[in-house]
């Protein structure tokens, strides 16, 4: 079997992200986060809104415990502000750089080194292609690292990725319940992460709007802060 020169695929991938990212400028996501501890599954309503650069995410606890506790994550397009409890702060420098890299990542900047395309598999029925190490056994771990991934051959989008912890835990995180929204733009409305085989948590998108004529700039003004209600924000958009 012919398999395409991984840096192709790469180079295919970053101009499709691109291209998204022209077509949706501004979109308005509510997801619902459930974390598996030992103790209690940690439920959490998140709604994030992002225009262009900026960003705004509100994530509440709706489990029992701590049940009501709010943060709010803003980026004006020059700072990260934190609010929580009523108190403001701006992040510093070399942690918004961290945030930055972290929310950057596209799964291209995941790649382990010398990967290359293994073969390929089908995850729900899509082909998808496996990208793994070139090496026979992986190098030493010192801290997480990415170990395989797979790669929908038609999207160019994750499907899966798998990753060594520092005491050689395995992580496997797997992306579904594709669905369009817009033209034939897909997002996944679904991410699910395993630790040695067992659940610890899931990411599910309870709704996706896009508006393409913006959002009202105080979302994005720390000094503005307030809750915002999604079906308010909807119905201020639309109607």
């Amino acid at each position: 079997m012919d398999l395409p020169d991984i840096t192709y695929i790469t180079q295919t991938a970053r101009e499709k992200h691109e291209n998204l990212k022209a077509a949706i400028p501004n979109i308005a996501l509510v997801q619902e986060s459930i974390t598996v501890t030992d103790k209690d599954n940690i439920t959490s309503i998140i709604k994030s809104f992002k225009q262009g650069e900026k960003f705004r995410m509100e994530a509440e606890i709706t489990s029992k415990l701590n049940q009501g506790k709010k943060a709010i994550t803003i980026y004006d397009g020059t700072d990260y502000w934190t609010i929580s409890s009523g108190v403001k702060t701006r992040l510093s420098e070399d942690m918004k750089k961290k945030i930055q890299t972290t929310a950057e990542r596209k799964w291209w900047d995941l790649l382990p080194d010398g990967a290359e395309i293994k073969g390929i598999e089908k995850i729900d029925e899509s082909e998808c292609y496996l990208i793994a190490p070139g090496k026979v056994s992986p190098p030493k771990v010192e801290k997480n690292s990415i170990n395989r991934l797979w790669i929908d051959k038609e999207k160019l989008m994750l499907r899966k990725v798998e990753s060594i912890g520092l005491k050689g835990e395995i992580y496997i995180m797997v992306i579904s319940d594709f669905r369009t929204i817009k033209d034939n733009i897909e997002i996944p409305f679904k991410v699910m992460t395993y630790k040695d085989n067992k659940l610890v948590s899931t990411v599910t998108t309870k709704s996706c709007e896009i508006n393409n004529g913006g959002f009202p700039s105080k979302y994005f003004d720390a000094n503005a802060e307030q809750d915002i209600n999604i079906k308010e924000v909807i119905k201020e958009l639309f109607d």
